[in-house]
């Protein structure tokens, strides 16, 4: 028998390492994760603690996904439901390698990269963790029992179980779980958040022998709206204090138009970015070098980033009646705040010699999902939980940011801070979509 492998996790304590990932953790894809920080350019600019990497994360993950199988395999031997309870035993390696591979397409600095990757490259780091997946580990999963496409549609969350996709994708799976409590911890935040408490809430609902319509949901107890209530709160504020914290997301945004500004210049940067094993050998330290050497713009923005000399807020405001007069066409494009934003900088911009001296940026709230609770309704169907805390926290709310060029400001800052928000209500009024 092969001797069992553990690694010490400063969260979760001893992770043993399953033998597919023994095979396989020293190849490039996974390596790749050691050299990508989990909050990126918050490590530089505000939170120097946060040093943990995509890989330590993916192993918590891996780690939740086996051990929520395993509370939710232990409720089935006494609820007589023996077909999900054979599901879950049958897929138990399906859901750890899910939650291990699941950021596998991320690229470096956290987010940064998913505007870029979304216009630019038109794909995203979930299709492009399923292409890593699938083109470099599909031969070592299998060996293992594990369908390489069910992994990826759990990633996915268009698994034929859906209860196995929300484990892993949902408004309480385990990789918020994780990284919740993972970057709490390594920036320095103290929550109090009982973990094993929170997994024991954690059921599936569904009547009769079609799992195809059972879904993960809570215990419908008061101990659980309880502790899911708590864990939103936690969601809620580490988006306040830390997700959105404003230096490093004018970092993060100085970035993004660094890279695609390089990405004009640069066609082997593009080529890298929009192939699977291309994209794989991309990590922080060898992108700012690359986006570094595509021209003047990017480069003298990856130096300011650098030494923290960012952009200046030039001003903030909620992005909503009266402060601003919205049409319909530019609510409706606010579905996808960064395509909008982007246009707005394009407009701000146009009459200047270079691009991006002012960065518009529209900030968009956490808001979760319906949770739902072991109950059905007249049609079969889980229902919501009812919560004023939820209620409260899926008010979405937009904010508006425009950054400015540092030198920039020093000259006209203050007359461009009077103008400025003047020109972008002329631009919402001639939205066309």
């Amino acid at each position: 028998m092969d001797r069992k492998h553990f690694v010490t996790d400063p969260i979760h304590g001893d992770i043993e390492i399953p033998h597919w990932l023994m095979q396989i953790k020293d190849e490039l894809p996974i390596r790749r994760m050691n050299n990508i920080k989990q909050l990126g350019l918050k490590a530089l600019i505000d939170f120097p603690g946060a040093i943990h990497t995509r890989y330590l994360h993916s192993l918590g993950t891996m780690f939740l996904a086996g051990k929520l199988a395993d509370l939710l395999i232990q409720k089935e031997e006494t609820k007589g439901r023996t077909d999900l309870k054979k599901n879950l035993i049958n897929n138990k390696k399906c859901l750890q390698a899910a939650g291990f591979f699941h950021d596998i397409g991320h690229g470096p600095f956290s987010h940064v990269l998913d505007f870029v990757t979304k216009t630019a490259l038109k794909t995203d780091h979930e299709k492009m963790g399923v292409k890593i997946v699938k083109e470099n580990f599909k031969d070592v999963l299998e060996e293992e029992s594990i369908p390489v496409d069910s992994v990826c549609k759990i990633i996915t969350a268009k698994h034929k179980y859906p209860f196995l996709g929300d484990i892993i994708n949902n408004s309480m799976d385990i990789d918020k779980v994780d990284y919740l409590i993972r970057d709490s911890y390594f920036v320095g935040l103290r929550y109090s958040f009982d973990l094993g408490h929170f997994l024991n809430q954690v059921t599936i609902c569904g009547e009769g022998n079609s799992l195809e319509e059972y879904k993960l949901v809570l215990e419908d107890t008061k101990e659980a709206k309880s502790s899911i209530q708590l864990f939103l709160l936690i969601w809620k504020t580490m988006y306040d204090l830390v997700y959105h914290v404003s230096a490093s997301r004018t970092a993060e945004k100085m970035l993004e138009k660094a890279i695609i500004e390089a990405l004009k210049i640069d066609k082997s940067l593009q080529k890298r970015m929009g192939n699977a094993q291309e994209f794989i050998t991309i990590d922080e330290y060898n992108l700012l070098d690359q986006v570094s050497k595509a021209g003047d713009f990017s480069k003298r923005l990856v130096d300011m980033m650098k030494k923290n000399n960012l952009y200046v807020e030039l001003w903030c405001d909620e992005l909503k009646e009266p402060n601003f007069t919205l049409n319909e066409k530019f609510v409706e494009s606010l579905r996808s705040a960064d395509n909008t934003s982007e246009k707005i900088t394009q407009e701000l911009c146009a009459a200047g010699s270079e691009p991006y001296l002012l960065i518009c940026d529209i900030i968009r709230t956490k808001a979760p999902r319906n949770i739902l609770v072991d109950r059905l309704d007249k049609d079969g169907e889980p229902v919501q939980m009812e919560s004023p805390i939820l209620e409260a926290l899926k008010k979405e709310e937009l904010t508006m940011k425009v950054y400015i060029e540092p030198t920039l400001n020093k000259k006209k800052g203050k007359s461009l801070a009077k103008t400025i928000k003047k020109e972008i209500q002329g631009i919402i009024d001639e939205w066309v979509g």
